[in-house]
């Protein structure tokens, strides 16, 4: 390593004539500020110069570390292919397990059947992924699910149903509880309550929910997927707020009868009434305040003199 200090009147001509004299750019050294400059007082006393030292860096060929590169992860492929007279569950049992694995959350799948439905069953890890924000991601699975079915030729094609974790069945206790509670408002307050978009599966149960309820209704309203279903009391028209009318829409004008019973204005008797008194009463002679009295000063004897004797009548 070689080594320069210089000093300047300031610390980059102190840099720039070191940089100089070393035949480097400050890319290739290392600058140490020893110095600052100081102007003085006045520009006269106190004046020192930048001190720097700048040191020149051997260049080192930098070995390179043979590390092995991480071994990119490829795809799972189907251990077992989609063929076209494949059953309509071991259809959707492998569309599963190739798309749980595509997704980097591979899934064992179990199924189960009744006479209505099939619910196929994932299980495994990090099931969060699969299961989403409300159930959105199972949702979307469940649907593509759906369709893998409905492109089989079985004249008995039944619905497709996925859980993940015991998902569905924590999410219908959900459900079930929030329907209470919302007819029991509807009850109580005789307004009708409107629940944010659903799905149908989801709908579904919240009908069957409150279906054997006789004092709430429930109905779906609006298109997918921002369908919602509304709770309204079953006993006549549902409370609105004023907020639900129309801006320009006001209710009809109902004319009120003309009264022939009442007299006109001429014939009516008047009515005396007591005058206000428009001043103020004058007060009793009790409460009168005494009169003041004033003496004539001509009548006054006024003495000549004080009572040190000196004699004051050319005062008057």
């Amino acid at each position: 390593m070689k080594v320069v200090t210089h000093s300047a009147r300031t610390k980059e001509e102190a840099i720039r004539a070191a940089l100089n004299e070393l035949g480097c750019t400050e890319a290739e050294v290392k600058i140490e500020v020893l110095e600052e400059a100081s102007k003085g007082l006045f520009g006269l006393l106190g004046v020192k110069d930048a001190k720097v030292r700048v040191t020149k860096i051997e260049a080192m060929e930098s070995k390179k570390a043979d590390t092995p590169r991480p071994a990119e992860k490829k795809a799972s492929v189907p251990s077992q292919p989609i063929k076209p007279n494949m059953a309509t569950g071991d259809r959707i049992s492998v569309f599963l397990s190739d798309v749980t694995s595509l997704m980097g959350v591979p899934a064992e799948v179990q199924r189960s059947e009744t006479d209505e439905y099939v619910q196929f069953i994932l299980s495994g890890e990090h099931m969060g992924t699969l299961i989403g924000r409300r159930g959105d991601t199972l949702d979307a699975l469940q649907y593509l699910a759906n369709i893998v079915s409905n492109k089989s030729h079985e004249s008995d094609r039944k619905r497709i149903i996925l859980d993940a974790e015991g998902y569905r069945g924590r999410r219908e206790e959900t459900l079930t509880r929030l329907a209470k509670r919302l007819a029991s408002r509807v009850k109580r307050t005789g307004h009708k309550v409107v629940l944010e978009p659903m799905s149908p599966l989801e709908r579904r149960l919240i009908h069957t929910a409150l279906q054997n309820d006789p004092d709430v209704k429930t109905l779906s309203e609006g298109e997918e997927p921002y369908r919602r279903l509304v709770i309204s009391p079953a006993g006549g028209v549902a409370r609105t707020y004023s907020s639900e009318r129309k801006p320009n829409e006001r209710p009809e004008r109902v004319e009120r009868p003309e009264r022939t019973d009442r007299p006109e204005r001429a014939d009516r008797p008047k009515t005396p009434t007591k005058p206000v008194p428009t001043y103020t009463p004058e007060r009793r002679f009790s409460e009168r305040p005494p009169k003041r009295t004033y003496t004539n000063i001509e009548d006054v004897d006024v003495p000549n003199s004080d009572r040190d004797g000196k004699d004051k009548s050319n005062l008057w």
